[in-house]
Formats: structure tokens, C-alpha cells, sequence
């Protein structure tokens, strides 16, 4: 049966500005970049640790529909912090829940996206 989840796809209106938001601004490792013959452009990030992928993809009619995309912290107060120096904002702050804590934003395309750690 399923062992894992492999790609996400994640819609995006120009790579080049969502390679520097995800890579440069949230810190995420290339895991390849080519072009993807006649479909256009593969972007495919990852976080340092993790084996889920994100495929940036060129669908600009797309772009943005993405909600509810979860990241993890260990510390989401220095993460927080540190991403807000790097101009990410969280309207809502960070967020106690029962089952974590939690801040929401959104990348350039209005993709909207989750730094959580477990309570």
C-alpha cells in the first residue's frame, strides 16, 4: 500500500519569484531544477530534513489555490521571528491551539501556507 507522500504540487504564477521566496526567504533545499520539456520548467523543493517534496509548477491560472499547507518548527517563536526579518508576514501572530501551536501566512502567489509545532 501507500508508504509515503512523494510531490505536492504547489501552483505558482513565475518560479523565479517562488524559487526565492521558497528557498532564499523559507530556507528550503532544491531538490531539482530543469527544464521539464515540453510541460515547461521542474522546480521541486524540500525542507532540509524532510522526504515530502514541493513542485513549484508554472500553472499561473492556478496559482494561489493552494490552503492549508503545513510546515513544522521546533521553535516556532525564533522561526516566526526570524521569517518575519526576512519579510514573511503572519497576520493572526502565532496562534495556541490544543493540538499546537500555529502561525499562517501566505507565499507570493497568496498560496496559503502553516508553521506549526506540536504543543
Amino acid at each position: 500500500m501507500i508508504s509515503d507522500i512523494q510531490v505536492v504540487n504547489v501552483p505558482v504564477s513565475d518560479q523565479d519569484v517562488a524559487y526565492r521566496f521558497y528557498v532564499d526567504t523559507l530556507g528550503l533545499r532544491v531538490v531539482a531544477d530543469q527544464e521539464g520539456g515540453p510541460h515547461g520548467r521542474w522546480l521541486q523543493v524540500a525542507a532540509k530534513s524532510g522526504t515530502t517534496t514541493l513542485a513549484l509548477t508554472g500553472a499561473g491560472d492556478q496559482a494561489g489555490s493552494v490552503s492549508g499547507l503545513v510546515f513544522t518548527s521546533d521553535d516556532i517563536d525564533a522561526d516566526v521571528a526570524a521569517l518575519r526579518q526576512r519579510g514573511v508576514e503572519f497576520p493572526s501572530g502565532i496562534q495556541d491551539m490544543p493540538w499546537a501551536r500555529a502561525a499562517q501566512f501566505a507565499d507570493p502567489d497568496g498560496n496559503q501556507l502553516v508553521l506549526q509545532t506540536a504543543t
